[in-house]
């Protein structure tokens, strides 16, 4: 697997970055006809994981650093946000109320609807979201 590691700052300005970049990533990944579906979907869970962890890290002690890891292989990207917050249960993350519409919570729950596999694992070096996006099976040449 290759990989490629981010080290960004705790700044919302910096969460663009690694969303760009995950949108790159997969251009070469997947099909003209199934990019657009496949790299909206990786960059929404980058961002939104990025985000969580501005936001829960910013006022942590600890590095105020995140570090972002794309791992690509034959079959799947994965990608790997670790900060140094607080962490949290991700079994115990209860759905957003969309009757109530309320300006924040969706994150998670954007992250497991559009990513094949998530996964997310405390240490006492940090906490670590784990999102894999199996590449879409290819069409055997005609």
């Amino acid at each position: 697997m290759d990989r490629i590691v981010l080290t960004l700052p705790i700044d919302i300005a910096y969460v663009r970055v690694a969303a760009l970049l995950s949108r790159t990533l997969c251009e070469p990944l997947v099909a003209a006809e199934q990019f657009s579906e496949f790299a909206g979907s990786v960059e929404l869970a980058v961002s939104e994981a990025c985000t969580n962890a501005v936001k829960f890290t910013g006022n942590a002690k600890g590095p105020q650093v995140y570090e972002v890891a794309f791992l690509i292989g034959s079959d799947r990207l994965c990608i790997e946000v670790t900060d140094h917050g607080p962490g949290f249960d991700l079994n115990a993350v209860p759905p957003p109320d969309f009757d109530l519409h309320p300006q924040g919570g969706y994150g998670i729950y954007l992250i497991l609807d559009r990513m094949s596999e998530v996964s997310y694992d405390r240490k006492a070096l940090g906490n670590t979201l784990r999102m894999t996006k199996l590449l879409p099976k290819k069409e055997p040449d005609s």
